[in-house]
């Protein structure tokens, strides 16, 4: 999924740090609970740009379309700070549904996962991301199926140097 997966991280990124509500050095916010419809939309747009299957259908190829959470999910927020660093992520669930245009195309079940840590020494940090998500879902009219799977990964030493990444992303059509 290349590129676009990492804009969704980013994306999440920012998204996580809100909702943990990161307080300041020395301090653990509590988790905070929610309906991820309400704070972490759109989770994917198009277009895919990993190679799609045959059986996929055309709409994937272009930037119409979108894979959003509905409402009905549960999501959770959470982090903490002190003189070592930060730490904290979002871990969601729930209904979710790719829309081409107006049109729901595939309806189903949605996860996704972002965690981030910064060690923090004299001003230097050493970071980790990671990102999950997982969609299965069912054409609502011709009961055919979709599974979309992406995850990343990225650290950095103390000097803001990349150490290691990677990002995966596959999508099968049936």
């Amino acid at each position: 999924m290349g590129k676009s997966l990492m804009r969704i991280a980013v994306a999440t990124a920012t998204t996580a740090g809100a909702v943990a509500l990161f307080t300041g050095v020395g301090s653990a916010a509590p988790a905070q609970h929610g309906d991820p419809a309400l704070f972490l939309n759109p989770v994917l747009t198009g277009p895919s740009t990993t190679t799609l299957p045959s059986s996929c259908p055309p709409f994937l190829s272009t930037d119409s379309w979108v894979l959003d959470f509905t409402p009905g999910g549960n999501g959770v927020g959470y982090g903490t700070a002190n003189q070592n660093g930060d730490w904290g992520g979002v871990n969601a669930e729930g209904p979710g549904v790719i829309t081409d245009g107006a049109v729901t195309k595939y309806m189903g079940h949605l996860h996704v996962w972002f965690g981030q840590g910064q060690n923090s020494t004299s001003g230097e940090n050493q970071t980790e991301q990671g990102f999950t998500m997982s969609f299965a879902g069912t054409n609502p009219d011709t009961g055919a199926g979709i599974s979309i799977v992406a995850n990343a990964h990225i650290s950095t030493d103390n000097a803001g140097n990349q150490t290691a990444a990677f990002e995966h992303g596959s999508v099968t059509c049936s």
